[in-house]
């Protein structure tokens, strides 16, 4: 994207909810951080959340940090993030003065949530885009390898560990989840389907392949009332009130009124 290799915006201001204290000043430029601006009213960032836990335990001690962004309200936050417990295990932080929200978003064009950055060890953007897409793992994976974690392109099992490549065909389709059919090609997805002998041609996108995969082989048990792992789009009326930092309420990632963005509702229900 044209993002990429574009140095990062400092991060002064997050106020940390849940983790441990980050000097941001020192961590960008010398650690790999995943940079997600979110809200508790969009049903594809809880989707995110069990992806980027997992993201942030698998790649711990390769020095990476996690971190949620929200420009909500911290008694509205705060409620959520406990209820989540170790399910959503990384740091998730306040943006309380917008001003994060706001050179991410201006600067980027981010028309949506979830919508997350690689920040490599040497500060600079490695990925802009929503943390699910297949490309996401990949990224950070050279971005981790930029700092000297002997990670390759090549995906996160070593040679000879015996583990099933990213890349391999042999997969037992009715076994996996959500998250994991949404990091594959579509490709991939489209293939297996066709060898079943199903119909993909109202296929648009990638993640109608993720329903179908769903559906034919696991007969629907993952699909959820959610739908798509997309984004949540902002009324157009917010990106105004982003880009001139207005108050509570006019960011594109605050609180949105009942009824916006397709009927998403205003407050999170209760996780699981």
């Amino acid at each position: 994207m044209s993002s990429a290799s574009q140095k990062a915006f400092p991060l002064d201001g997050l106020k940390l909810i849940k983790g441990e204290n980050v000097d941001w000043n020192k961590a960008i430029g010398s650690q790999p951080i995943v940079l997600e601006f979110w809200a508790t009213w969009c049903p594809p960032c809880r989707q995110s959340i069990p992806h980027l836990t997992k993201l942030q335990q698998k790649y711990k001690d390769k020095g990476l940090i996690v971190v949620g962004v929200s420009n909500e309200d911290e008694s509205k936050l705060l409620p959520f993030v406990q209820q989540m417990g170790n399910d959503m295990d990384y740091r998730v932080a306040c943006d309380k003065g917008y001003a994060i929200t706001k050179d991410y978003h201006t600067n980027f064009k981010i028309e949506g949530i979830p919508h997350a950055f690689i920040i490599d060890a040497t500060g600079r953007i490695a990925y802009s885009g929503h943390p699910m897409e297949p490309k996401f793992e990949q990224m950070l994976i050279e971005s981790l390898g930029k700092g000297g974690s002997g990670f390759s392109a090549g995906g996160s099992s070593p040679a000879g560990s015996g583990k099933v490549s990213p890349n391999s065909g042999n997969r037992d389709w009715s076994k996996m989840s959500r998250q994991e059919l949404c990091t594959l090609p579509a490709h991939d997805l489209k293939n297996a389907l066709k060898e079943k002998g199903v119909d993909v041609s109202s296929c648009v996108e990638k993640l109608d392949f993720v329903d179908l995969i769903i559906e034919k082989f696991q007969g629907g048990k993952h699909a959820t009332e959610l739908g798509h792992a997309g984004i949540a789009k902002p009324p157009s009326d917010l990106h105004q009130g982003a880009a001139a930092g207005g108050p509570a309420g006019s960011s594109a990632f605050a609180a949105q009124p009942a009824g916006a963005a397709g009927g998403i509702p205003t407050a999170a229900p209760a996780p699981g």
